[in-house]
């Protein structure tokens, strides 16, 4: 798991290179909160921000494409139905197996 200084660091850049709704979409909190957060004048703990956002924009190296995926990528392509084709089920099959499934 990152430091919640660095995450704090991440959220701001995605919000520096995005927006502050997508952000807070992707992640699925308030627009709100996560303008406080940036701002920082959120008056309770970021911890659950902080972890909703580390799942959905962490990096993870996938086993199989030997590339980066976000960890909602990665989750979204494991969560599928048995793929019918050959280079689908390969990835589907070493997915099944991943150590960064969740």
């Amino acid at each position: 798991m990152t430091d919640a200084g660095q995450l704090l660091q991440q959220l701001k850049q995605a919000v520096a290179e995005s927006s502050i709704n997508y952000v807070a979409k992707r992640i699925g909190v308030s627009r709100t909160a996560i303008s406080l957060i940036v701002a920082d004048k959120y008056p309770a703990k970021i911890d659950k921000v902080l972890q909703l956002f580390e799942q959905a924009y962490g990096q993870i190296d996938c086993p199989h494409l030997q590339t980066e995926l976000s960890r909602q990528q990665c989750r979204e392509f494991a969560g599928k139905a048995r793929p019918s084709n050959q280079l689908g089920l390969a990835h589907w099959k070493t997915c099944q197996q991943c150590p960064h499934r969740s």
